[in-house]
């Protein structure tokens, strides 16, 4: 607690001098009267005199009270606004204090004491005294407010500014970041001379003090949006610990922030609470969003496949969503002309290439509603890279989740090599592999293969091999190491009477089949008839990404339709590449599994594709591609595009994510130069490190294109797009008790316009009065004072008096 004017407080004390020197002069002085037949008048004259004593010094205390109720209120005692109710508890405590002890005076007076009643209040009294000389103490040493009482005090100040992508939400044409700004101006020019500012960004910049308040203004005025932004509560703790440092005893943190649940996310509550401790603080969290907001969306996209060939189609699915009341707006596809001469920077200014396909719809929205749209080129897209949004036209309340960016490559079809011996038929296979028009097959035997180069091929499948010799196992290996993709589909050519042949237990064999065989496994003969006999196929997870495709109707396919009547057994062999199982049999045992090995991948099949269904000399392996073979067609299509890396190239990320894409020397160039989708930014180079280019400064949402040179095929263009993700433009608002549980319940002060600001700032700097409240007590005092003497005075008591 302090005084704001203890000077008067001081000659109030003096003041209290007065009453006591009036009371002692005004003493009736006793004179002697010899009466002796009046014995009984003068000891009942006795009794009154102690008793006007006691009545005498009560008055003497309620006046001097009186006084020093005037004094204190004069003097205009202040304390913290948090701790305003604990001294009012203090108080409280003190006032029934007094009346205990009142009650006790009274009932000591009485012409017949009650001793039981007087030890209770007696009692009373003094646990009374004990709990408030407690309280008193914790209070004491828990007061956090030393300086309240001048309000020119230099402060430590740290103003925490949300760059989170959802304060570019506008209202009235003024951006809540925006706002913030114009507010945090505003505050920094309240500031006391030599007060210290720090202004402190949720990008994750560490914090510091400015030299001066015109350089915290400045550093204001250049802040913007940060796509890549940590949350608030972890600023928050940053800039505790920066005024744990301070030096100046007032320490002040504001929090200008639209109050959006993402942006309080991953909260420490007990890592503020104890930095809180430290520093104490005065948090104030200034909100400078909008409660009910209104806004349209591109929620997500969805691409049929980020590399096409010529001859596809290339098909989007966006989901469309609305906050607010039900609305339309047009939704629209473009994709840019394809501009060997472009991008170029140009005069400080990157030029792109122009807008050319267009295709839009209505979108009709009910309130708070959402929808998904279809869209498809309607014309022959050419080889290369095509960038390319999804956007709804019109003004928005947030406008940078109205878009979504996707880049595509166009391309001929990848080449894949079906391998396969005499005894084989591969024509099934092909037919489903080729359903895909993105892929182009060719087929030979395993006698034809030794005439041929593999790096001609983006993926060779070895059907049902025979034993293969130690040169051809590392003529394979090779070809994967280089960034082939490789399938092996393994039957009973690999058979030697009960076990492996001994070709397939080599080392280099090893390496490629991801472990060593064991035996087949022959399913069991069912217990029924009406049971089929056989193992099938049995996903556990559709996680990977040949698996990917069959998440949407999972629940519809019947596995149990295509039999495997015998499958390979494999020990898993990790010790130097990493392996994954992809697929099993209801048995657990491994049906697909994948191995990465350099730049390429194996995928080991342990039942043959394709597999005739009745074979003249021997049992069927499996019933793979029956009637219903659905399937197996989506299999071995997402199969052929693992393998051949149409879904390793990173085309299509989120904000801040890697960007990884492979890079052949022999048609593309070592060295590339990068443009981001910043105009005004100068591009930088990105070279080719083992055959990829990697690049992780995506920072902004748009589309990045990549420039480079090679001598003898002249330009060569390629790129990527990087969309925010849902969570960063979810305008959910945070709720009270949620804002309490990270800050601490009453710990803060939350506030919205400069009036209320300035308002909590005068009450947190110059603390709470107790003017009134003294006020209150001054008049009880007189109030009481003038019933006690009035009764002690009156007529009455004078005349029993005589």
């Amino acid at each position: 607690m302090t005084l704001l004017n203890g000077l008067v407080l001081g000659i109030g004390g003096l003041l209290l001098a007065i009453p006591i020197i009036l009371h002692f002069l005004m003493q009736p002085k006793p004179k002697e009267m010899v009466f002796p037949a009046l014995k009984f008048v003068k000891q009942k004259q006795m009794k009154n005199r102690r008793q006007m004593r006691v009545r005498h010094f009560v008055l003497l205390l309620l006046r001097c009270l009186l006084i020093l109720a005037i004094a204190a209120a004069l003097a205009g005692p202040t304390v913290a606004a948090g701790s305003y109710s604990n001294w009012m508890t203090l108080g409280l405590i003190g006032f029934a204090g007094i009346l205990v002890a009142g009650l006790l005076l009274s009932s000591w007076l009485r012409k017949t004491p009650n001793g039981l009643l007087n030890s209770l209040l007696l009692l009373t009294l003094v646990g009374i005294l004990g709990y408030g000389g407690w309280v008193g103490y914790k209070l004491y040493q828990d007061d956090s407010a030393p300086v309240i009482g001048n309000n020119q005090a230099p402060v430590a100040a740290v103003l925490v500014v949300d760059t989170s992508p959802r304060m570019l939400y506008e209202r009235d044409n003024q951006s809540s970041l925006e706002k913030a700004k114009e507010l945090g101006q505003w505050l920094i020019g309240q500031f006391p001379l030599d007060s210290q500012v720090s202004i402190l960004h949720t990008d994750g910049d560490s914090p510091f003090f400015s030299v001066d308040v015109s350089a915290a203004q400045k550093r204001l005025k250049t802040t913007s949006p940060s796509f890549i932004s940590a949350s608030v509560p972890e600023a928050i703790s940053e800039g505790l610990k920066l005024l744990g440092a301070a030096e100046q005893e007032r320490k002040e943190i504001y929090v200008l922030s639209d109050l959006t649940l993402r942006s309080w996310s991953n909260a420490d509550a007990k890592k503020i609470e104890n930095l809180m401790k430290k520093s104490q603080p005065t948090i104030y969290v200034l909100d400078v969003g909008t409660e009910n907001t209104v806004n349209f969306s591109v929620n997500s996209i969805r691409l049929n496949s980020s590399s096409l060939t010529k001859n596809s189609t290339l098909r989007i699915e966006a989901d469309i969503l609305r906050r607010g009341p039900a609305a339309e707006r047009t939704v629209r596809m473009q994709l840019e002309k394809r501009d060997e001469l472009l991008p170029v920077f140009r005069n400080g200014q990157a030029v792109w290439p122009e807008s050319g396909f267009e295709y839009g719809q209505i979108a009709k929205l009910s309130e708070n509603g959402a929808m998904t749209m279809q869209f498809q080129t309607s014309q022959e897209l050419k080889p290369g890279i095509h960038h390319g949004k999804i956007e709804v036209v019109g003004d928005d309340g947030l406008s940078i989740d109205d878009e979504k960016y996707f880049t595509v490559e166009v391309r001929d079809a990848w080449k894949v090599l079906l391998v396969h011996p005499n005894n084989v038929r591969p024509w099934q296979l092909q037919s489903a592999i080729e359903s895909e028009l993105m892929f182009q097959c060719e087929t030979v035997t395993d006698t034809e293969m030794s005439t041929l180069d593999p790096a001609d091929y983006q993926a060779i499948y070895w059907l049902n091999p025979k034993p293969l010799s130690e040169a051809t196992w590392g003529m394979l290996a090779n070809y994967v190491e280089n960034g082939g993709g490789l399938g092996l589909m393994l039957g009973h050519n690999a058979q030697n009477g009960a076990e492996a042949d001994a070709s397939f237990q080599t080392p280099a064999a090893q390496k490629l089949l991801t472990g060593t065989l064991t035996f087949p496994f022959r399913a069991p003969k069912a217990d029924r008839p009406e049971i089929p006999r056989g193992y099938f196929l049995s996903p556990g997870n559709f996680a990977h990404p040949v698996m990917a495709e069959f998440a949407p109707f999972e629940s519809n396919i019947d596995w149990t339709d295509h039999r495997v009547l015998l499958h390979w057994g494999i020990e898993p062999d990790e010790a130097e590449f990493p392996t994954q199982t992809v697929l099993k049999y209801n048995n657990q045992e491994s049906a697909l599994i994948e191995r990465q090995i350099g730049q390429g991948r194996v995928l080991v099949m342990t039942t043959p594709m394709p597999e005739p269904l009745y074979p003249q000399t021997r049992s069927s392996w499996n019933q793979l591609f029956s009637s219903e073979n659905f399937p197996i067609l989506v299999l071995a299509s997402q199969m052929t595009k693992r393998l051949v890396g149409s879904d390793t190239d990173s085309l299509n990320i989120g904000i801040g994510q890697s960007a990884s894409l492979k890079n052949d020397p022999r048609s593309q160039p070592e060295v590339y130069t990068v443009f981001t989708p910043d105009p005004e930014k100068s591009p930088t180079q990105s070279k080719s490190v083992d055959d990829k280019v990697r690049y992780k400064f995506t920072e902004l949402p748009g589309h990045y294109r990549l420039s480079g040179s090679l001598l003898g095929l002249g330009r060569v263009q390629r790129g990527f797009s990087v969309n925010l993700s849902t969570s960063d433009t979810d305008l959910n608002r945070l709720e009270p008790d949620q804002l309490d549980s990270i800050l601490g319940e009453g710990k803060y002060l939350l506030a919205k316009e400069k009036e209320e600001i300035q308002r909590k700032q005068g009450a947190m700097r110059e603390g709470q009065s107790f003017y009134p409240m003294l006020i209150m007590l001054m008049l009880l005092i007189l109030a009481i004072e003038n019933l006690m003497s009035n009764r002690f005075y009156g007529p009455k008591r004078a005349v029993s008096q005589v």
